[in-house]
């Protein structure tokens, strides 16, 4: 994974030279909660990507989970996941943006074969105060592998409050919901940090 993240950042930092794209970085931290049964997930994500003209923007993001505290005696059940991301948002004139997104990933397990998955998400961000930003979302998951598309089918709705503190920091917090499959049927609460270059 760290050999996947560096080729992003390299490619990434390659062709920001040649064209008018703006680099940023972002980390973030989640805790999730399974509704069937009340078990619990530490997830952290780092995600690296382009801003590019027309409001298109191009990721690449890694995680790990542990589903429970991490270094108790369950962490031998986490998992890790690698996602491309394709993200477009439309410039409306009435001071809110609509945003669609298109992900491809994968996800590497220790108890069970790897999964690749896709994912739509739709989305609007709007302007709330000086620096504020209200985004509210949806997003359709699901496998690409046969065998295990019951088990990842699922929506997501999601509330997130960001703050741009300046142009090169913002900081946000999620709440979401899952529903679908039994082992997506989630609530999780995230923090995230940006950075633009």
């Amino acid at each position: 994974m760290k050999k996947i993240l560096l080729c992003a950042l390299l490619t990434l930092s390659a062709v920001s030279a040649q064209a008018q794209l703006k680099p940023f970085v972002s980390f973030d931290y989640a805790d999730e909660e399974k509704r069937s049964s009340g078990s619990k997930n530490a997830a952290v994500n780092m995600t690296v990507g382009v801003k590019a003209p027309n409001k298109w923007e191009y990721s690449i993001k890694a995680g790990y989970a542990d589903p429970a505290t991490p270094g108790t005696s369950s962490s031998y059940q986490n998992t890790q996941n690698v996602e491309l991301k394709v993200k477009k948002s439309f410039e409306t004139g009435m001071g809110f943006y609509p945003y669609v997104s298109v992900r491809l990933g994968q996800k590497f397990t220790t108890t069970s074969k790897n999964l690749q998955h896709y994912a739509v998400d739709l989305g609007l961000k709007v302007p709330v105060g000086k620096g504020f930003a209200v985004d509210l979302g949806t997003r359709y998951r699901n496998a690409l592998n046969e065998d295990p598309t019951q088990l990842f089918d699922s929506v997501r709705h999601h509330a997130m409050l960001l703050y741009d503190f300046n142009e090169n920091h913002t900081v946000g917090l999620r709440y979401a919901r899952s529903h679908g499959a039994v082992d997506e049927s989630k609530n999780s609460v995230r923090a995230q940090y940006t950075y633009n270059f």
